[in-house]
């Protein structure tokens, strides 16, 4: 979804379209959920009969109380929400919200969770300005049909373009005015108005820096095998989010990235720090940045080969090579083209590879030898 997301921006920002994306923060989504409502809509997705009574078992008749100071409350029914913690709880969710993304034409709304974000686009501010008001009117209908509220103060929204705007764009939903940001955090990943990604990079950054007295307390007392299963588990994890999106052009900032990944190599494996960092990582069998980002946009083409095959064309010089536009080696911006390139360089031998596992070692091997 992000790089969908991410791709349209890049469109329109290159079409010189306006563009602005509204960042909607549910208080308290989860426990929200009028339970009746919730039923209602089960029929409407075909969930009928048993199941809809098996799931309506689960949802109803629930009870809860307060034991304060050796005293214990009443007994009440629990109206609103779905359990959380267990594995149906999201998913009904899901079906509680997801009529949202029909209630306008003209913006396009995604759900993911309790993130619900709006994109707009219009030739001009004033058309831009008064599409989205209107879809956020929608909304706050929506929203009070189905009694859910907002945290206005996490609700906001950023107009996307090269240079800071120097316009002044007046939204509300009810009668709250939103704020105009320059970067939010969405999904996880700090989103500014150029689309550019030092911010989340820094904040990558310094999350990693915070393992360094961890490496140092652990590295002597751990073997290598345990020492690789933590660093996946806290560094690979946290550099991996989203790097996609932030690790396709090799800016200053990914540079520290990488500076960043390599000093924790060397603490946790005790490692001189004149230590020859190729030999650290192809010893390890660890991708440094710039490669683990190769990996992942190889990946995507791999798990939506088919559709890209259909929509685009192969070129005559070699079979399995993905065609791109015309002035996609200019536009270096869409996460379509950059993955189509990464994968046109990759050996055939491994193109040719129809198991995702195997692709993956072979993908990753290719991309150590080169250390």
């Amino acid at each position: 979804m992000l790089t969908n997301i991410h791709d349209e921006i890049i469109n329109n920002m290159l079409n010189k379209q306006k563009t602005l994306g509204i960042f909607l923060d549910l208080k308290k989504a989860f426990d929200s959920i009028d339970i009746d409502i919730l039923i209602d809509k089960l029929s409407y997705y075909g969930i009928n009969g048993p199941y809809q009574h098996l799931i309506s078992s689960y949802l109803t008749e629930r009870k809860s109380f307060t034991y304060v100071n050796n005293t214990y409350s009443e007994c009440n029914n629990v109206k609103y929400g779905v359990p959380q913690g267990s594995v149906i709880g999201p998913i009904l969710f899901l079906l509680y919200i997801n009529d949202i993304q029909a209630i306008s034409d003209k913006c396009k709304i995604y759900c993911f969770a309790d993130d619900t974000s709006i994109f707009c686009s219009a030739d001009n501010y004033n058309d831009l300005e008064t599409q989205a008001n209107n879809a956020l009117t929608k909304v706050y209908k929506w929203l009070c049909i189905n009694k859910l509220t907002l945290n206005f103060d996490k609700t906001n929204f950023i107009i996307f373009s090269k240079r800071p705007p120097n316009i002044n764009l007046n939204l509300h939903i009810g009668d709250t005015k939103i704020k105009n940001v320059a970067s939010t955090k969405y999904l996880g990943l700090n989103i500014k108005q150029d689309m550019k990604w030092q911010i989340h990079i820094n904040n990558v950054i310094n999350k990693l820096n915070q393992l360094i007295p961890i490496f140092y307390s652990i590295r002597n007392i751990i073997s290598t095998e345990k020492k690789l299963i933590i660093y996946n588990a806290l560094v690979t994890s946290k550099i991996n989010y989203g790097l996609e999106l932030y690790g396709r052009k090799n800016t200053k900032w990914l540079c520290l990235l990488q500076k960043t990944q390599n000093k924790l190599l060397k603490i946790l494996f005790q490692k001189n720090i004149l230590y020859s960092t190729n030999s650290l990582h192809y010893n390890l069998k660890i991708l440094k940045v710039i490669d683990l980002q190769k990996l992942r946009l190889a990946l995507l083409i791999f798990d939506n080969k088919i559709n890209l095959i259909i929509k685009t064309k192969y070129t005559l010089r070699d079979k399995m090579n993905i065609a791109l536009t015309s002035d996609a080696y200019q536009y270096i911006n869409k996460i379509s083209d950059s993955a189509i390139i990464v994968w046109n360089d990759l050996p055939s031998r491994i193109k040719i590879i129809e198991n995702r596992n195997l692709f993956k070692k072979m993908a990753i091997e290719n991309y150590l030898n080169n250390y």
